[in-house]
């Protein structure tokens, strides 16, 4: 395992989340906004609610503030609404896209990419509810793993939902590029042969849903953001205990992210993403 974070660590410098500050809220598996729908009751240790945000993110499928206010404002305009709890969500775009949240003034409190994806069974042990609210961070089990994402439609569940859901499981990629060497070798002189590894790790310096990644391009398709390529890549992101089962989601990654690599099938692949979900039950 420190092997892995070794290698790993060459993504984390340039892609550390801008939303590190701010502590976290750690609630029940109940989940819950405060009793005026901001979410913004200190925790038991007097912790404030956590503060988020989704600059990091959006640098995945655009450049630019320009370009990220353009898709936020074409979201609203064209997106198809969805009420929510006590907030309206406009989602446009596929199999990427934008989700873009309004308030009932009217007023645009987030927004983010999204991406269609992988549905898998998931145990939620913890929701972090941020302090606006509507957006939180749930962690849990996925098969043989903990795991940690952003529920992209978290403003729509009510606090009923429970702990066990379907949830269609998505990334997308700060860093991503080919391994050219899956020869590595730890401290003891040992030679491993990373080829065909599936491997999803904490990434270090990010948030609780950031990861680092090893993995292969089980599906490449070419698509559109906003008027910029991005691919639409199927991946393990890790194995069952059987070491057959695959836990596979669709990770995202724009042309500019790639800096020049065209992905192909069967690639092998390093680098760090953020892991969203949709809660569909």
């Amino acid at each position: 395992m420190g092997l892995l974070r070794r290698f790993f660590g060459l993504f984390s410098d340039d892609t550390q989340r801008e939303t590190e500050s701010g502590s976290r809220r750690e609630v029940t598996a109940s989940g819950g906004r405060g009793p005026d729908g901001s979410g913004g009751h200190q925790d038991e240790s007097g912790d404030e609610p956590k503060q988020g945000g989704h600059g990091s993110h959006w640098d995945t499928v655009v450049a630019g503030n320009d370009e990220i206010q353009a898709a936020i404002m074409a979201t609203v305009e064209e997106g198809e609404p969805s009420e929510g709890v006590d907030h309206v969500g406009y989602a446009a775009g596929a199999p990427v896209g934008a989700l873009v949240v309004v308030a009932p003034s009217g007023q645009i409190t987030t927004g983010y990419p999204v991406g269609e994806g992988v549905t898998h069974e998931f145990a939620v042990e913890r929701r972090t509810v941020w302090a606006n609210g509507h957006e939180a961070q749930f962690a849990g089990s996925l098969g043989p793993a903990d795991v940690s994402f952003f529920p992209t439609n978290f403003y729509a569940l009510d606090d009923e939902a429970g702990d066990t859901m379907e949830v269609s499981l998505a990334a997308f990629a700060y860093a991503l590029g080919p391994v050219e060497d899956t020869k590595i070798t730890d401290e003891d002189g040992e030679t491993y042969d990373t080829a065909g590894m599936a491997a999803l790790l904490p990434m270090e310096g990010g948030d609780v849903d950031d990861y680092s990644l090893q993995t292969t391009f089980k599906e490449v398709t070419e698509c559109e953001f906003r008027g910029r390529t991005v691919y639409q890549l199927r991946v393990p992101l890790f194995r069952g205990e059987d070491g057959e089962t695959d836990f596979d989601a669709y990770v995202y990654a724009g042309e500019h992210v790639l800096d020049g690599y065209v992905p192909a099938v069967g690639d092998d692949v390093a680098g760090a993403v953020w892991l969203q979900g949709r809660v569909e039950a």
